[in-house]
């Protein structure tokens, strides 16, 4: 667990320092706090990747559902959908899409050696200011996942007894 902390904080420290994160998109009643992805490892099976979102509710609205899909390339793909959305300490919603395999197949982009940007939309439906949606742009630079690329590749190890 401290392992996959650190992890996390390593690459939001990368984030920040490296390339600086996109703005988080705000309208009147929504101001979104993190976009990002999250890696867990596992070894010998290897590494899966996850996102993970949150924002904070600016004014007084009830919450009935939150989308959240990968709109960069092609249809969309749904990464969170979130049915029945509770707030947390200071207004905070979160959720986080599944874990998925981290290889070539279901995450091309993070192997292809450059920059690459993706753009999530996030749709949120109220039952009193009925529903809307954000566009939030993501950017994982060439340095971070080279790091999280090594880190894949040494989740194929056995542990140590």
């Amino acid at each position: 667990m401290i392992k996959i902390i650190r992890f996390i904080a390593l690459i939001a420290v990368a984030h920040t320092c490296l390339a600086g994160m996109p703005r988080g998109a705000e309208n009147a009643f929504i101001k979104v706090e993190v976009a990002d992805e999250w890696m867990k490892t596992d070894p010998p099976h290897g590494s899966t990747l996850g996102f993970t979102f949150s924002f904070t509710v600016k004014k007084p609205i009830h919450l009935s559902r939150v989308r959240i899909e990968d709109i960069t390339t092609g249809p969309p793909v749904l990464l969170v959908d979130d049915q029945h959305p509770t707030l947390k300490k200071n207004n905070l919603w979160a959720g986080n899409s599944p874990m998925t395999t981290l290889n070539p197949q279901n995450f091309p982009w993070m192997f292809d050696g450059s920059n690459s940007k993706r753009l999530v939309r996030i749709s949120v439906s109220t039952t009193d200011a009925g529903e809307f949606s954000l566009d939030q742009k993501m950017l994982f630079d060439r340095a971070t996942k080279d790091m999280i690329l090594r880190f894949e590749k040494g989740s194929h190890k056995e542990k140590r007894k």
